[in-house]
């Protein structure tokens, strides 16, 4: 074990939202939320430990226009937090206590979007959109010395394509597929190593009875193997979200959401390198295994006013 380290993240926010109506055809949506972050680090390796505080203002705006046969035409623009997703940066290299630099966990993301819903059957509806997004920091993992590279900024740009069909009253079906061009945003554009290429979500809600419903959504993330693995694959990774939901009243809901349902330990970040086992000789190159989030719960109370 070269180090080990324990993060503990405290969170506060405000959302406020509001929906104007300038024509019959044209609704605007503003929002904003105000957070509040306090993070801590703590670990084993000396000068490794650190605290961060502090707040993100993140607006958005919303314009989504009704055209003829009851299809929409929609724009986004926000500015939103990473810090929900922090990951603490190393400060310096365990092997040879070099320094890393670490990494702002209250940087945000700027995406623009724009997509069209159309329905085609009273039961089916379509929609498609483009959306591109810019970072301030990509984190990178080097196969070769495992080293985690900070500070390049990078842009995404997503083309997604879904449909929503309505069984019956009680079953609603979703998919969704999406393409991804991850590029670094300072140079030349290049490709963002591992970054995700490919994703795809399926799901359903039921509604069994009045006030309630459940939904069960997989999703399936994709890379592609870049030229510094030497025609190595990642592997891809699959998680099952779920969702119950109960209206309490007009104007209040409550809602329990069971992130990776399964408690699957699948790859957050999966890299090759050199390493060797316990008690073995020699080195090998293989895959290090970084693993996504354990089973988790979010029990959420909203109030509309």
């Amino acid at each position: 074990t070269l180090r080990e380290d324990r993060l503990r993240q405290d969170y506060l926010g405000l959302d406020l939202r509001q929906s104007l109506f300038p024509a019959r055809w044209l609704r605007v949506e503003a929002g904003a939320r105000l957070e509040r972050y306090d993070f801590q680090v703590r670990s084993d390796l000396e000068h490794h430990d650190g605290a961060a505080a502090g707040s993100v203002f993140s607006p958005r705006l919303s314009l989504l226009a009704t055209l003829p046969a009851r299809a929409e035409l929609f724009i986004h623009a926000h500015r939103g937090s990473l810090a929900e997703e922090a990951r603490a940066a190393a400060a310096l290299d365990p092997r040879n206590r070099a320094p890393l630099g670490r990494l702002d966990p209250l940087s945000a993301t700027r995406t623009l979007e724009a997509g069209l819903r159309a329905p085609v059957s009273p039961a089916l509806e379509l929609r498609g959109a483009f959306a591109r997004t810019l970072s301030p920091t990509e984190l990178v993992l080097s196969g070769r010395d495992t080293v985690l590279d900070l500070g390049r900024p990078g842009s995404r740009d997503v083309l997604r394509l879904g449909a929503r069909y309505h069984a019956g009253a009680w079953l609603d079906l979703d998919f969704e597929a999406a393409r991804v061009r991850a590029r670094f945003a300072d140079g030349a554009g290049e490709a963002i190593p591992d970054a995700a290429r490919r994703y795809a979500t399926a799901g359903a809600t039921v509604r069994p009875r009045r006030g309630w419903s459940a939904s069960l959504f997989v999703a399936h993330f994709a890379t592609e193997a870049s030229a510094e693995e030497e025609g190595a694959r990642l592997r891809s990774s699959t998680l099952v979200n779920g969702r119950v939901t109960h209206q309490l009243s007009k104007k209040a809901r409550l809602t329990l959401d069971v992130f990776n349902v399964f408690d699957h330990g699948i790859g957050g970040i999966d890299y090759l390198a050199a390493s060797r086992l316990w008690g073995q000789p020699g080195m090998a190159d293989d895959f290090l295994f970084h693993p996504a989030e354990p089973r988790g719960f979010r029990l959420r109370l909203r109030t509309t006013f």
